[in-house]
């Protein structure tokens, strides 16, 4: 699309600028003022099928990349939006190596490097670094991934699976960096290598492993409120242990823990009167593991359930026999509501970790109320402060 946007200099005839032009104001400011580079990457014969794995960098000074691509059919690769100012130009590919280009862009420039020519080392003229990453926590075995690079010429080489590794370097006194996903760089400084020679890296380069969060969220499934919710103590123990490696609440139903060492852990939501809520958990280096939601169960519907139940009597002798009773947490909030039977008795499980009230109430009676009840291991029941099981008893309205 053509704009009909006019730049005149006194007299000189004018010009179209395209719609997305750099130097157009009304260009989307992601867009305006950047450069673009272009070029095409060439590599040995023999080493053909590395494309994939070439990776063309712009590196703002001693930054990390903030501009990286592939290449595509041919070799060729573009960067574009590129802001204005100084770049170094690399181009990184295991065990091929060019000199890095230094560029100083302008808004709006449009420029082709032309071709870079990847090269192995020359035999006999450099030297050679070796050595074997360790990642902690994990088993050598598993050490795929690790990136060694020297950022001064653009070298660099991929780590085995065991953590081992070559790189050649001409001869001089060389800095390297050595780096995987989620794990802390190593920086190696001066590292000596001479023509022919071979260096080993001793002690090997250890990386460890960044921290990660762990995140969920958190719900009781029966009789929830604010205030039971917000009491939910949730613990994270490292796999095999008994002991928390930290404690924490929710807050307003949403569980976060930061940082947390790369492991496995078990997180464990308790709330007294509700069975406990588990769930299993990988944490890896600088991830972010979501544990979904975990509802707690009220105790009242687990295996460890016990039988709060009583007996109603009406102080004039009849039967009470239909006589409502509710059943209430020591806040207020209804737990149940039963009828008494022929004989008066009420009946219902009940979570051992709560203690609770009872009230009755019936035309022509006043309202009966007790409590509170909390479960006697030593009697295997519910019982009041004096040890009497639950019991209501009402009186007529005179």
């Amino acid at each position: 699309m053509i704009r009909a946007l006019l730049i005149c200099a006194l007299s000189a005839a004018c010009a179209p600028i395209e719609a997305d032009h750099p130097l157009d104001p009304d260009t989307p400011p992601d867009a305006r003022g950047t450069a673009r580079v272009s070029g095409v990457v060439a590599l040995p014969a023999a080493a053909a099928d590395l494309a994939d794995l070439v990776r063309v960098h712009l590196r703002d000074g001693d930054a990390e990349a903030a501009r990286t691509t592939t290449l595509v059919e041919g070799g060729a690769f573009t960067l574009a939006r590129v802001p204005a100012g100084a770049w170094r130009l690399e181009v990184e590919a295991p065990g091929l190596a060019t000199s890095p280009l230094l560029l100083s862009l302008t808004p709006g420039q449009v420029i082709d490097v032309g071709t870079l020519t990847l090269r192995p080392p020359a035999d006999g003229d450099e030297g050679l670094v070796v050595g074997q990453v360790v990642l902690a926590g994990r088993p050598s075995a598993e050490a795929v991934g690790v990136t060694i690079r020297q950022p001064d010429s653009g070298r660099f080489t991929l780590a085995g699976v065991d953590g081992a590794f070559t790189l050649a370097l001409p001869p001089g006194s060389w800095a390297l960096e050595i780096t995987r996903s989620g794990y802390s760089p190593v920086h190696v400084d001066a590292v000596r290598i001479t023509t022919g020679g071979r260096t080993a890296l001793d002690p090997p380069p250890r990386l460890e492993p960044l921290p990660g969060v762990v995140r969920g969220t958190v719900g009781l499934r029966a009789y929830e409120t604010t205030g039971r919710l917000a009491a939910v103590t949730v613990d994270l123990l490292p796999a095999g242990s008994d002991a928390p490696a930290d404690t924490t609440r929710p807050l307003e139903g949403v569980v976060v823990f930061d940082p947390v060492p790369a492991g496995r852990y078990r997180l464990v939501a308790h709330l007294t009167g509700y069975d406990d809520a588990v769930r299993q958990v990988q944490v890896d280096p600088a991830g972010d593991a979501d544990v979904g939601h975990l509802e707690l169960p009220h105790g009242s519907t687990g295996p460890d359930a016990a039988e709060l139940g009583g007996t109603a009597r009406l102080i004039d002798g009849g039967p009470a026999v239909g006589t409502p009773i509710e059943i209430l947490f020591d806040d207020g909030q209804r737990f149940v509501r039963l009828v008494a039977d022929v004989d008066g008795r009420f009946a219902t499980p009940a979570s051992i970790g709560e203690s609770h009230r009872l009230r009755a109430r019936r035309d022509g009676f006043r309202t009966a109320e007790a409590g509170p009840y909390r479960w006697s291991t030593e009697a295997g029941r519910f019982e009041d402060a004096t040890g009497e099981a639950p019991s209501l008893t009402l009186i007529p309205v005179r």
